[in-house]
């Protein structure tokens, strides 16, 4: 979703062929390159856990993937299993009840 939001803001500094725009999207791009990795991926894992980084480790963080990720497919499944999270899945739904 912040790649569109790049590409929107790069996009009225050209059409408008206005330098200030193009220094809002290199700020903009700047500041978000830094944040998220620094502080909300880690806030994301320590949520999440396994779950985050699996998908992390599936999803690109810049550019999207033209067909979706599917958590479930049998390569997925494999991987689930290997670090263990639906062990937690399972651990987690129990203690909802």
């Amino acid at each position: 979703m912040i790649s569109g939001v790049f590409c929107i803001l790069l996009g009225e500094a050209i059409l408008f062929g206005s330098l200030p725009l193009f220094f809002w999207f290199l700020l903009f791009v700047l500041l978000n390159v830094t944040y998220i990795p620094l502080k909300e991926e880690p806030d994301l894992v320590r949520k999440f856990g396994k779950e985050y980084l699996l998908y992390k480790k599936n999803v690109p963080r810049w550019i999207p993937l033209v067909k979706p990720w599917n958590s479930l497919s049998t390569r997925s499944k494999m991987a689930i299993r290997k670090v263990g999270v639906h062990e937690n899945s399972r651990n987690e739904k129990d203690r909802l009840k």
